[in-house]
């Protein structure tokens, strides 16, 4: 198995093995939990509570109201329909019992390996949808890429093959995807890789048209005999705000859950990102660089 490849999966395992189900008075912890709309409709009970909450998007009213906003705020329909179709398809292979419905406290313990375990059973043929193919299929058409890439890493191997066996994007697609996606490579170690990758954006003729929902990457760094020295997204999802709150929409794994989680302001979701993901995939990694469309995570 190539190296990338291993990492990545190694990653999402970790992440999964170290983790259990959160549970409130010895049942499911969505149970009793604050109900909020993940929209522009405010949660009148809610909008003062500090609590990280999330929720997978289960219940019509979590879908309904995400589908609004994603739409009010200037995605494209389709793509939306599209997205929330491959949400309710997930649920439904996955093990409700995990699932948060409503918005639920947060909790880094959360377990989903019941689900990956049903995801895998009922789809022996299909790998899954990750988090790169649902944030590229949600903003396609708010994205202009205007150059192509040939791009021959091993890095987008998996998307690629699960994008083919569901036919999720058409050619033109694909080579966006693949131009947008494409490692970076690192000529200069001593260069700074902030500025490495904001000058890609400007070589590879990406713009992002949609400042109401933000594209907010993680970058990791991977220096192997496969690949060599590269930069490329290791995670990524989409941001909004709404009300007092900022929301980071994604899809964790391949056969892990979508999740939509409401954070109190922006520094959360860094924190949220950096302890997730920023962990070095060689001796002399570089740290994880969080990006928001084209431009360093602020907060």
């Amino acid at each position: 198995m190539k190296k990338v490849l291993f990492l990545l999966l190694s990653l999402s395992m970790a992440l999964i093995l170290v983790s259990c189900t959160p549970k409130v008075n010895g049942t499911d912890s969505e149970v009793n939990a604050p109900s909020s709309a993940p929209g522009d409709k405010d949660d009148k009970d809610n909008e003062d509570d500090e609590t990280i909450m999330y929720t997978n998007i289960t219940s019509d009213e979590t879908k309904n109201d995400l589908k609004k906003t994603l739409i009010d705020k200037g995605l494209d329909e389709n793509d939306v329909n599209f997205f929330m179709n491959n949400v309710d398809e997930y649920n439904e292979s996955a093990d409700a019992n995990e699932l948060a419905s409503k918005f639920t406290a947060y909790d880094d313990n959360i377990s989903y390996n019941n689900s990956i375990d049903k995801f895998t059973q009922k789809n022996p043929d299909f790998l899954g949808i990750n988090c790169r193919i649902t944030t590229f299929s949600l903003i396609k058409n708010s994205l202009d890429v205007e150059k192509e890439l040939n791009d021959k890493s091993s890095v987008l191997d998996f998307d690629k093959k699960a994008i083919s066996d569901k036919s999720l994007l058409n050619d033109d697609e694909l080579k966006k995807f693949i131009t947008y996606y494409a490692p970076i490579n690192v000529k200069d170690a001593k260069e700074d890789y902030k500025d490495m990758i904001m000058k890609e954006f400007d070589a590879r003729g990406i713009k992002f048209k949609n400042e109401d929902v933000k594209v907010v990457s993680v970058y990791l760094n991977s220096n192997d005999e496969i690949d060599g020295n590269i930069l490329f997204i290791g995670h990524t999802g989409l941001m909004y705000e709404s009300g007092k709150k900022y929301y980071f929409l994604e899809k964790l794994s391949f056969q892990e859950p979508y999740q939509l989680l409401k954070f109190n302001n922006k520094k959360e979701i860094y924190d949220y990102l950096m302890k997730k993901y920023n962990q070095k995939l060689d001796e002399n990694s570089h740290e994880a660089i969080i990006t928001e469309n084209n431009k360093i995570f602020s907060y």
